[in-house]
């Protein structure tokens, strides 16, 4: 009986350290430990002030790579009291399971609505733990290669200090049929890695992650004054210039005749420019969603009418000169805004009003002159009694 209880509490210690040894590797495990594989995120934050949000188009490259050479001073200690720390081995990408590919990409649409503020593609490498020589901890290297445009160039913002290189380490063991995998982690540099190490789940958080953010342009028409006519419908035209074939833009509003917005192939064969027109009344808007920072814009407005209006232009979000001045009679447009850059917190609102105020009637003053004059003589007529009054 006794020696049962001992062995009973033997088999129990065993236990309670194998469970602690597993809790102590978790903190940070990118995959379980019953698996073969890693699944890596590449995340793109979409933001859009009005909820008009869809991904760029754009596709990113990864591959696995061979890790680098084994190195006695490049090091695994995990947090066990004492700890247990031994050296890297170096992973080949042959290790991979049989069918699977090392290079993987993470494809993004312009056609995608976003609706959670990021999307997030997943990366997976399958290993075949077969294909390991022995039991170890093996570093492997993933690398981002490439990019099918400039991020920059389509309006995405990344951090200076966004890692393109990460090292993904495969605990491997012996286990009762062969060796095993039972543990895979995904680290942000090429050191020593401790419980406590930087581990990531890829190229989505942090310095390494990738923000895009397009506006929207709303212009709006109020027309003033007491001789303005209320009905009158002016010309519009929105000139549109910088790269914008990689996203998703939407022409709308309450204005008539307005137009779908038309590409100009540049030299570099990417949409470079594009003009959106329409006439707006009083109270009418043209509403432009979508537009990346890499655009910029000017809003010109034309005058119909045979009267002269004068144009007041307010521009809040972004960042642009407002014009605005005398619109003449039925004349070439005028630019109302010009260097207009889309940025800031919000989007963009130019709002345009033309007033013309009350004309005065033509000879109201010659009419009005032979009582003025009447006027006069009779309160110089008054001073003058007054005054000999007194001195008598």
């Amino acid at each position: 009986m006794k020696n049962l209880k001992k062995i009973l509490a033997v088999v129990l210690a065993v236990v309670l350290m194998a469970a602690l040894s597993v809790t102590m590797f978790a903190e940070g495990e990118t995959t379980t430990s019953d698996s073969n594989s890693i699944t890596l995120k590449k995340d793109i934050t979409v933001t859009n002030y009005s909820g008009y949000a869809y991904e760029p188009t754009i596709t990113y490259t990864y591959q696995l790579k061979d890790g680098p050479a084994a190195d006695a001073s490049k090091t695994v200690t995990d947090g066990q009291t004492p700890p247990i720390t031994a050296s890297f081995k170096q992973g080949l990408v042959s290790y991979l399971a049989t069918g699977d590919a090392a290079v993987k990409t993470a494809v993004y649409s312009s056609n995608n609505a976003v609706s959670e503020g990021s999307t997030v593609r997943e990366l997976k490498w399958t290993f075949d733990p077969a294909k390991f020589p022995s039991a170890g901890v093996y570093r492997f290297v993933i690398e981002e290669t490439g990019t099918s445009v400039n991020p920059a160039s389509i309006g995405i913002e990344r951090s200076t200090d966004y890692d393109t290189s990460k090292y993904l380490d495969v605990y491997v063991k012996n286990g009762d049929a062969g060796l095993e995998i039972y543990g895979i982690i995904l680290v942000d540099d090429d050191a020593t890695v401790t419980v406590d190490s930087d581990k990531s789940e890829g190229w989505n958080d942090g310095d390494d992650l990738d923000s895009y953010t397009t506006y929207n342009i709303t212009i709006t028409k109020s027309i003033t004054g007491g001789g303005a006519d209320m009905t009158a419908k002016f010309p519009f035209t929105v000139n549109l210039s910088g790269e914008m074939s990689n996203a998703k833009i939407a022409v709308e509003g309450t204005g008539e005749s307005i137009s779908n917005w038309a590409i100009t192939e540049g030299t570099d064969t990417a949409a470079d420019s594009a003009t959106v027109t329409g006439n707006l009344g009083n109270g009418k808007t043209i509403v432009i969603k979508g537009l990346p920072t890499t655009v910029s814009y000017t809003v010109a407005e034309a005058n119909p009418t045979p009267d002269k209006y004068t144009a007041t232009v307010n521009v809040t979000g972004g960042t642009s000169t407002a014009v605005g001045g005398p619109l003449a009679a039925q004349a070439a447009s005028l630019d109302l805004v010009t260097n207009g850059a889309l940025s800031g917190t919000s989007e963009i609102k130019v709002n345009v009003t033309n007033n013309l105020d009350l004309i005065s009637p033509t000879g109201v003053i010659l009419r009005i002159a032979p009582f003025a004059i009447i006027l006069l003589a009779g309160v110089a007529l008054f001073v003058i009694a007054r005054r000999r009054r007194v001195e008598d």
